[in-house]
């Protein structure tokens, strides 16, 4: 049976060593960050000469006393405006800034060039005479920036159509300074070509873009990886991408997780995430509980990518598993959350916090002859957009914000966040997680979590004020059951058991412990496994 999927390890192999290429690769981002403001140093000169040009060949004319000096002042005036920009652009990339900085700073720049030269075609093209139609300097300008600066599709969509913008623009800007009115269809004659120089930018800048998505994915396929080699693709989501790898030497499969680092500013930010990014990876290749998903290597790509080496599960999430099959039994769900429990006690006891455990980070596997074996994924590793969340471990700083419950600014995912998280800013502490490991079960037991909202916003209030409506876990009928999830969804830290070993033997105590049937397990694997859509 072809694996389902993986996620982010945290226990290492027996007699493995995780490879130390942090030391010796390039910081995170870096590529993307150097490759854009070699691009906008490019643009930079090209504007520099080609504007410097125009304006010293006006200015050679004028002294000779050639051609119409109504025409040439504006381009003078024209060519030293865009050479201090040029300079001045130069200038600001002279400080370390990162790569979405410094697209920002060529959108700025793409578009004051083009109302320069608009402002200079309004002052010029009434005095020549000649008819409008044909392209303009500005729409061979809107064209050639996606070219040399290869903005995404939406970004460069949003240039062209502001450079072509800056047209009517400066025709107001005219009206407004005195300069005599412009028939409409001259008008029209000058305006068409520049909308038309947009679309085909826009079109450009798609090109380009597939064009370097194909070559950054062939490139990836043959990404040195130390000994792992990469196979195919098994999926890709907001974080990053999971492949499947290879053992260059040994019999051995896995699969690799890629995590795009945070885009941060200066190279000492960089290598501080770096080295943030080896403690954290170090500390949880600690831990060798049966239920933590298991960590083979970690490291950063030549590409500057976050990656791990981990094992390659056959299985499907809790989060899939009840959604496609229905709410589990409770002699399924004790035994389960059990096995959860025995990783997270190992965790705690090393200072380790998960910070997000919720159903879609526990896979439910088969695994040696065995059905139904659990095992936490993203044992707080990662938080959202790459960031690094700090583990509780001597020296570790307070966890960063992530953008899953924006709202209250804290780390972890609406609905499997402990009340307190919501209210103060803690640090990471073992009964925050037996919260999340209640609304797991909750999940589990019902399909549903424990409170449902129109938003998110409203159900965080409810996690916070509301008590948890109980009634809907008598159908489980286990009372020692319900009562250890109350216990579990308790206001306060105080309120919950001690540690997750206090929860799991409180699991073998329940009504439900002794109810095991293996035979409706094997025939829930037979069915869950028939159904690709579940294992996605």
């Amino acid at each position: 049976m072809a694996p389902y999927s993986v996620s982010v390890p945290i226990a290492p192999v027996p007699n493995s060593r995780p490879s130390r290429v942090l030391r010796a690769l390039p910081t995170p981002g870096q590529d993307e960050q150097d490759e854009a403001r070699r691009r906008l140093q490019i643009l930079a000169d090209m504007t520099l000469a080609a504007f410097a040009l125009v304006g010293l060949a006006a200015l050679g004319l004028l002294i000779a006393g050639l051609g119409d000096q109504v025409v040439l002042w504006p381009l003078c005036i024209l060519g030293l405006e865009v050479a201090v920009l040029a300079l001045l652009l130069r200038w600001l990339l002279r400080r370390s800034r990162s790569a979405s900085q410094v697209r920002r700073l060529a959108m700025i720049a793409s578009i004051g060039v083009a109302m320069a030269m608009a402002l200079t075609e309004v002052q010029v093209a009434p005095t020549t005479g000649l008819p409008r139609w044909g392209v303009s300097g500005i729409g061979i300008w809107i064209v050639l920036v996606p070219l040399v600066f290869p903005f995404p599709p939406p970004a460069a969509l949003g240039v062209a159509l502001a450079s072509a913008a800056c047209a009517p623009l400066a025709w107001l800007v005219g009206l407004a300074l005195g300069l005599p009115p412009q028939d409409p269809a001259q008008l029209l004659e000058w305006w068409a070509p520049l909308a038309f120089c947009a679309g085909l930018a826009t079109a450009a800048a798609w090109s380009v873009h597939r064009w370097r998505s194909q070559l950054d994915a062939a490139r990836r396929e043959l990404r040195d990886l130390g000994s792992w080699a990469l196979v195919r693709a098994l999926g890709k989501g907001g974080m990053g991408e999971v492949w499947e790898a290879r053992h260059r030497l040994l019999p051995r499969t896995a699969a690799v997780k890629f995590i795009a680092p945070p885009d941060v500013t200066g190279k000492h930010d960089r290598t501080a995430l770096a080295r943030r990014f080896e403690a954290e990876a170090a500390a949880i290749a600690r831990l060798d509980s049966q239920h933590t998903v298991t960590l083979f290597d970690y490291g950063v790509s030549a590409q500057g990518e976050w990656y791990y080496v981990m094992e390659l599960l056959d299985g499907i999430d809790l989060q899939r598993a009840v959604q496609r099959h229905g709410p589990l039994p409770a002699w399924r769900v004790v035994r389960i959350l059990a096995q959860i429990c025995r990783s997270l006690s190992e965790a705690h006891g090393q200072g380790l916090v998960h910070r997000d455990l919720k159903p879609g980070n526990v896979m439910l596997c088969r695994q040696g002859g065995e059905f139904d074996v659990a095992k936490v994924l993203d044992f707080g590793l990662v938080a959202a957009r790459g960031e690094i969340a700090p583990a509780m471990i001597p020296g570790a700083s307070s966890p960063p914000r992530d953008r899953a419950t924006r709202a209250s600014e804290v780390l972890g995912t609406p609905g499997y966040i402990a009340p307190e998280l919501l209210t103060g800013d803690p640090p990471p502490e073992p009964r925050h997680d037996l919260y999340s490991l209640g609304c797991t079960a909750w999940w589990l037991l019902t399909g549903h979590e424990v409170f449902v909202a129109a938003d998110f916003k409203e159900e965080l209030a409810k996690h916070i004020a509301d008590p948890p409506p109980l009634a809907r876990l008598v159908s489980s009928g286990d009372a020692d059951l319900i009562t250890l999830v109350a216990d579990l969804l308790a206001k306060t830290p105080a309120g919950r058991p001690a540690n997750a070993e206090a929860v799991r033997r409180r699991l073998e105590r329940c009504a439900s412990w002794h109810q095991h049937d293996e035979a409706e397990i094997l025939r829930w694997w037979e069915e869950a496994m028939a159904d690709p859509a579940g294992r996605k």
